[in-house]
C-alpha cells in the first residue's frame, strides 16, 4: 500500500514537473523494494526522457534482469507482457545511445524469450533496420568519396 502511494506520488511530482523529486522518489522506492519494475520503468523512462541515456540504459537492463528472474520463479505466463516491455524498452534506449545490434538483439529476445510479437517492438525493428541502413550508405558514399578524390589526384 506504501509503496504504491509513493509510486503515485512520484508520478504526481513527474507530471507537475518537480523532476528531481520524482526521481528521488522513484529510487527510494527501488530501495525498499528491488523487484518495483513499475518503479524502475518510470525512472528509466526518466532518464531517457532527460537524456540521461547511460543512466536509463542501466536501469532498464536491470528491469530487464528482473523479469528474467521473476519469469524463472514464478511461471512465464504472468509476466510474459511485463518482460516483452521491459525488453522492447531496452532495445529503443539501446538504439537512442547508438547500439543498433544490441537493440536488434533485445528485440529478438522478445520473441524467444516471450514467443511474443509486439507490433511496437516490430516497429522498432524497422527503425533500427532503418538507421542501419542510412549508416552504411552513408559509409559507402564517404569511401566512394575518398576513392573519387584518390583517383582524380592520379589522373589530374
Amino acid at each position: 500500500m506504501i509503496q504504491t502511494l509513493k509510486f503515485n506520488m512520484g508520478c504526481l511530482q513527474e507530471a507537475k514537473g518537480n523532476i528531481l523529486s520524482s526521481i528521488e522518489t522513484f529510487e527510494e522506492i527501488l530501495q525498499e523494494n528491488p523487484l518495483n519494475l513499475d518503479a524502475m520503468m518510470k525512472l528509466s523512462n526518466i532518464y531517457l526522457n532527460l537524456g540521461r541515456l547511460e543512466e536509463a540504459e542501466s536501469c532498464s537492463s536491470s528491469m530487464t534482469q528482473t523479469m528474467d528472474l521473476l519469469l524463472k520463479k514464478l511461471g512465464r505466463e504472468k509476466f510474459q507482457n511485463k518482460l516483452a516491455e521491459a525488453i522492447c524498452f531496452q532495445s529503443f534506449v539501446s538504439f537512442k545511445l547508438g547500439k543498433l545490434d544490441e537493440s536488434i538483439t533485445s528485440l529478438d529476445q522478445i520473441r524467444a524469450k516471450c514467443n511474443f510479437d509486439d507490433p511496437y517492438g516490430k516497429l522498432l525493428q524497422a527503425a533500427i533496420h532503418y538507421e542501419k541502413s542510412a549508416k552504411q550508405r552513408k559509409l559507402r558514399h564517404e569511401q566512394s568519396n575518398v576513392i573519387f578524390k584518390r583517383l582524380s589526384f592520379i589522373l589530374f
